[in-house]
């Protein structure tokens, strides 16, 4: 069999297995995690006491069956790294080298759900060879992918700062937590090699295309414009996870609502305003501009949190927040309408790529900060901070992405074009209200579900924040392939998987359902995502795009003022959250009977299909 040809499906078998690894040793040892009966985390634990059966008899078997199927998994991955080998001898040997470690440190790591911790020595030899090999494989794979272009290059320095991190802290320091470090940074090291598989095998080959688009579809501006959005995001994922947890440990449920609708109102106002601003002086500016609010929003709830004011304060985040949000719209907007709208979803979805990877990496590090005895105005000072680190990302990567032609068209046209916005504009807008209302009547009191009838503590429900915003980044690449075959199919499909998984809110319990509810929840969060933004861009003309996504935000704002208010009413009436998310549930599932006959309305939106094209010079200018 020839490796340099083999796949599945469109992927290559290294980057088929590798992000197959990535799925399988997570999905298998969150799950363990969440049937450990015991006090665990990553400070205290190292990872084979998940598999330990003396400690956790059920939760074991999970986490030594997911090393046996992550370790088969890992085969094909180090077999298929032979189509990444070039025509260096240096390079050739170094590869080969790597495969053959990398199969034993498989081998351990099998061995490791073989020979589980209580059985003592023949564990210690099993977990003490992998880690060696690991290090040797991580090592050597590193200096051969820098044989592969640029991405090769950084996935190289990826591979070396962590395997030296990874020996000076297990010499200097020690303990579980380096262990978790290592494992988890070498799955991501994983995704980068895989990446860099699957950009060589098309290198040439026919491949989904977006005119001018480069690696995953997106063009070197939107990839940064997407480091920005990463950035941003991360200054409030610190946070915001138990936010209103924080709040309800001072204020009552009504004071909860009004400070929620008190955002949505300021996010309306930077949503609209920066929507219609945009379209005249530009996206880059906008943007820079909308993080500066975080920043003093930010400070003052690190130094003043104090009730009435602490409205205003997270006012000023959210409103800074819609701003830089919707301009992360509105950039790729612009790209798709220069180009005759190819493949809308995938640019709008993968643009919030790094979003998401970050926003699973807040509630993790602050779930940290917190069990480490840090409190939440530390980490509304630390989001202050990074706010400035995006500001300033802002104007030295983003370059502009709307024309002066497109500007002057906007200035020349009416400043308020509600008309111009199309039939189809609005028969989705009034689609989605009731969708609308029943998604902000239930969401900003997540955490206190969780925590609460849930029966799940600060720091899990942090982990399992992190979880769902892992498997929407993980999945957004395949799921914007699926809406752009049908975006009407994909809304439709989103807003009946988000009713599910509402209901199931409203009976669910423990850590468990916890997890696998995260897990399951981030599919249709990103068929929704995607395609009700790609369906608004799509049914608007190029001048008038920004204000479209400003005037959509403006009304399902309203909706979300209206709704949170009614939510918080109902909670503190009944004083039943799950009822508030049972009723949401339903109404969303319900809300399909007026959304799927506006959709059969939309004719516009049937003749949009998935070009093929080849683009055989762009992918080699990306990674070869």
């Amino acid at each position: 069999m020839n490796l340099r040809e083999a796949r599945i499906g469109k992927f290559p078998i290294t980057a088929a297995s590798g992000f197959l690894v990535i799925i399988l040793y997570c999905a298998f040892t969150f799950s363990s995690w969440a049937l450990y009966p015991l006090p665990y985390g990553p400070l205290t634990h190292y990872l084979s006491r998940l598999g330990d059966y003396l400690y956790s008899p059920v939760g074991a078997y999970l986490y030594n069956v997911g090393c046996i199927l992550t370790g088969i998994a890992l085969l094909p991955f180090f077999v298929g790294l032979s189509s990444l080998r070039t025509g260096a001898t240096y390079q050739r040997v170094l590869m080969a080298l790597g495969q053959l470690v990398g199969v034993l440190s498989a081998v351990a790591l099998m061995m490791i759900g073989v020979f589980s911790e209580d059985q003592g020595a023949p564990h210690m030899t099993a977990s003490t060879l992998f880690f060696e090999l690991n290090f040797v494989t991580l090592l050597v794979v590193s200096v051969a992918v820098m044989f592969r272009g640029r991405l090769g290059i950084l996935t190289g320095i990826y591979g070396l700062i962590l395997d030296v991190s990874a020996l000076y802290s297990a010499v200097t320091y020690g303990g579980p937590l380096v262990e978790w470090y290592t494992v988890f940074a070498s799955l991501g090291f994983v995704a980068m090699v895989s990446i860099i598989a699957y950009r060589s095998y098309w290198h040439g080959r026919a491949i989904p295309a977006t005119t001018g688009a480069g690696f995953l579809g997106l063009s070197n501006n939107l990839w940064r414009l997407a480091a920005v959005m990463g950035i941003s995001q991360i200054s409030v994922a610190l946070w915001k996870w138990q936010f209103s947890i924080f709040l309800e440990g001072f204020l009552e449920p009504w004071q909860l609502g009004f400070i929620f609708s008190t955002a949505t109102l300021t996010g309306l106002v930077g949503s609209i305003g920066s929507g219609y601003i945009a379209d005249f002086i530009g996206r880059r500016k906008t943007i820079a501009l909308g993080i500066l609010p975080v920043t003093v929003g930010l400070l003052l709830l690190s130094y003043v949190p104090v009730w009435p004011f602490i409205a205003v304060q997270y006012g000023l985040v959210w409103f800074g927040m819609s701003t830089v949000r919707l301009m992360s719209r509105a950039m790729p907007a612009d790209e798709i309408a220069s180009d005759g709208g190819l493949l809308p979803a995938r640019r709008l979805m993968m643009v919030m790529m790094p979003l998401w990877f970050f926003d699973a990496l807040g509630p993790f590090a602050g779930s940290f900060a917190l069990s480490a005895g840090y409190q939440p105005s530390d980490l509304h000072l630390s989001g202050a901070i990074l706010s400035l680190i995006a500001f300033a990302s802002a104007m030295l990567l983003i370059k502009e992405s709307l024309g002066s032609d497109v500007i002057r068209k906007a200035r020349a046209s009416p400043k308020f074009a509600l008309r111009r916005l199309g039939r189809e504009f609005w028969l989705l807008a009034l689609g989605m209200t009731i969708f609308s209302f029943c998604w902000s009547s239930s969401v900003p009191y997540l955490g206190n579900l969780s925590v609460g009838p849930w029966g799940v503590d600060v720091v899990t429900y942090g982990f399992s924040w992190s979880l769902f915003s892992l498997t929407a980044a993980l999945i957004m690449y395949p799921a914007s392939t699926y809406a752009d075959r049908n975006l009407k199919r994909a809304l439709a499909a989103g807003v009946l998987g988000n009713g599910v998984i509402f209901v199931w809110f409203g009976l669910g319990y423990g850590v468990a359902q916890m997890y696998l509810i995260n897990l399951l929840w981030a599919v249709p969060f990103v068929l929704w995502i995607g395609s009700e933004r790609s369906i608004i861009v799509l049914v608007v003309s190029e001048e008038t795009k920004g204000r479209a996504l400003g005037t959509y935000d403006l009304l399902m704002g309203v909706t979300a003022m209206g709704a949170q208010v009614f939510g918080a009413l109902v909670w503190d009436l009944t004083d039943s959250l799950r009822l508030v998310w049972g009723i949401s549930g339903l109404g969303m599932i319900l809300s399909l009977m007026v959304l799927i006959p506006i959709l059969r309305r939309m004719a516009s939106l049937d003749s949009k299909s998935e070009p093929v094209v080849t683009r055989g010079h762009d992918v080699a200018s990306m990674g070869e």
